[in-house]
């Protein structure tokens, strides 16, 4: 019944591919039915999710956000301060207008899946593809306050879904060991698209414009993708990764360090 022709746009992601290889989008069960019967037949998990169809914009261009995240013991998990904001090189169909769901590329932000459809190399354009979510401050309406809204709810879903994984079969937190995650959120619009005026004053509260969804959680993540530009970060996050893993071992040596670390 959730899937009646129309009603909602579905996001199918086989469970065990990456950069963006296989990743479906479809209206309706026959639809999903001749996904299926194309897709190759090793594949025998998938996620499906309910598309997010009214996803914040910036430069009238769809894009999520990438956190990095450190898991250390059982448990201590720190995030990442520098989010990335990874963009499609499309525009999103406008507001009221036939959704264009064949048009992955508007609605596909995986940056290794934006690299195949502009071409290549030489045709993507990183430095509108990768940027940071605090270099958007005045792109976003509401500004300081919206940009410290989503990343505070995104604190608060990593520090959920971790303290739910915790007792779960499959994840493991081994006291000596630690691991590096990609977290995937995407942040909803809850008004009319003509309200997001960047250059406007916001007049409503911030949970009544926006909302933080949690889209995936990726393991060894691809680093890649954050760019030339940016590569400064990563290798900060490696830094201070390996100051934070250090610190499980020597506290007393680098517990001062570790309290004003950026995480």
């Amino acid at each position: 019944k959730y899937m009646e022709p129309g009603s909602a746009i579905w996001i199918l992601k086989p469970n065990l591919t990456n950069r963006g290889t296989g990743i479906e989008l479809f209206d309706s069960c026959d639809r999903l039915q001749i996904v299926e019967a194309e897709e190759n037949e090793d594949i025998r998990e998938w996620v499906v999710q309910r598309y997010i169809d009214r996803p914040l914009l910036v430069d009238g261009r769809k894009f999520h956000l990438r956190a990095y995240v450190l898991a250390v013991g059982a448990l201590r998990v720190f995030f990442f301060a520098d989010v990335l904001a990874l963009f499609s090189l499309q525009q999103y169909p406008a507001e009221g207008a036939d959704t264009e769901i064949a048009n992955y590329a508007a609605h596909l932000t995986n940056t290794c899946y934006q690299h195949r459809v502009e071409g290549g190399e030489e045709a993507f354009d990183e430095n509108k593809a990768v940027r940071l979510w605090s270099e958007l401050a005045g792109e976003v309406h509401g500004g300081e306050a919206a940009l410290d809204f989503v990343t505070d709810s995104m604190h608060k879903l990593t520090g959920e879904v971790f303290q739910a994984c915790a007792g779960e079969v499959g994840f493991f937190p081994v006291p000596n060991c630690f691991e590096l995650f990609g977290l995937d959120f995407l942040v909803e619009t809850k008004q009319p698209m003509a309200t997001y005026d960047a250059s406007a004053p916001a007049t409503l509260p911030m949970d009544e414009l926006y909302q933080v969804y949690l889209l995936e959680i990726n393991a060894e993540p691809d680093f890649v993708q954050t760019g030339d530009r940016l590569r400064t970060i990563v290798e900060e996050l490696l830094d201070l990764s390996t100051r934070l893993v250090s610190s499980h071992f020597f506290p007393d040596q680098v517990a001062e360090e570790v309290r004003s670390l950026p995480l």
